[in-house]
């Protein structure tokens, strides 16, 4: 549960097992995935799961582990998107509302959306390649300057 790992960070950093590295690091990456059945990057438990960054954020901070960019390093349903009943399009819509809600945290660098691969294999319902996803995603231009 992702409460837990939350609380494992907390314990974590404070025994001091990895804070010395973690202070160190230049960011601090980690994935976000859905929850099994979700359907959308912004259902209600977002903050447990696509949003967790945030709350991660704040344990390292209670921690007095301060000034840690963060990096998404997968972002994707859990199971691929297209065992959903989900366009292309709506996809894309999933990952730009995520870009939208990291430019909002200053203490962000951005995400790896994943799914891009030349042979997808047992990775094929994850695939962004070859679908109108990728040319929404590359049309996209953030909010103004935070």
């Amino acid at each position: 549960n992702a409460f837990d790992i939350v609380r494992g960070v907390e314990v974590v950093f404070e025994a001091g097992r990895v804070a010395d590295a973690i202070r160190a690091s230049r960011y601090f990456g980690l994935h976000a995935y859905t929850p099994l059945k979700a359907t959308s990057f912004r259902e209600k438990d977002a903050e447990w799961y696509i949003l967790r960054y945030r709350k991660i954020h704040e344990a390292l901070e209670a921690a007095g582990i301060s000034d840690v960019k963060m990096v998404l390093t997968e972002v994707a349903f859990v199971d691929g998107w297209q065992r959903r009943n989900i366009t292309a399009e709506q996809m894309a819509a999933e990952y730009i509302w995520l870009a939208d809600e990291m430019h909002k945290d200053e203490y962000t660098i951005g995400f790896a959306a994943y799914g891009i691969f030349i042979d997808p294999g047992q990775w094929f319902t994850y695939q962004l390649a070859g679908t109108r996803a990728l040319e929404i995603i590359g049309a996209y231009q953030p909010p103004t300057a935070r």
